[in-house]
């Protein structure tokens, strides 16, 4: 049997009077072999992006601004919505994302990258006033370990 489209064409083309097609049967047939599946991979497609898709980051109040390396020229700034973006010198500026648990802290460009793209960095962090450590660096990316090897210091503006 052709497609309605096909057959309607067919029919123009040929000059020939066709009888209408039974809807209900073409409906009910579509609906099975077609529908349901396509409404079922549609629903299991939403899940997966909500159950993947990025979360609510609580990013702690004293981190967010930004910070200063104090053996560098080296910026790093941290936003209420979990992305950072760090100025490293003489490379263009590397965004990410962070996420949090307790004082510790897992860091991670965007895919991209020129430098470690996707690549997990996980330190402790700890704010005294105006100043940032990062510590006990699990961390295969040596750029950005070596860089927050150093202190900081939050920007006046910040």
């Amino acid at each position: 049997m052709r497609s309605r489209p096909a057959r309607e064409l067919l029919c123009a083309i040929s000059q020939v009077q066709c009888a209408p097609l039974d809807r209900s049967r073409v409906w009910r047939s579509a609906h099975r072999l077609v529908l349901t599946p396509l409404a079922a991979a549609g629903a299991a497609l939403v899940l997966f992006a909500c159950a993947g898709g990025p979360r609510q980051v609580t990013v702690p109040k004293p981190l967010v601004g930004k910070w200063f390396g104090q053996n560098s020229g080296d910026s790093i700034e941290f936003t209420d919505s979990g992305v950072f973006v760090l100025e490293l010198q003489g490379v263009d500026p590397l965004i990410g994302r962070c996420v949090f648990k307790g004082t510790r802290i897992t860091l991670r460009y965007q895919l991209g990258s020129i430098i470690c793209p996707e690549e997990p960095g996980d330190y402790t962090f700890e704010v005294d006033g105006p100043s940032l450590k990062f510590n006990d660096a699990v961390d295969t990316c040596n750029t950005r370990k070596d860089a927050f090897a150093q202190s900081w210091r939050r920007s006046e503006q910040g």
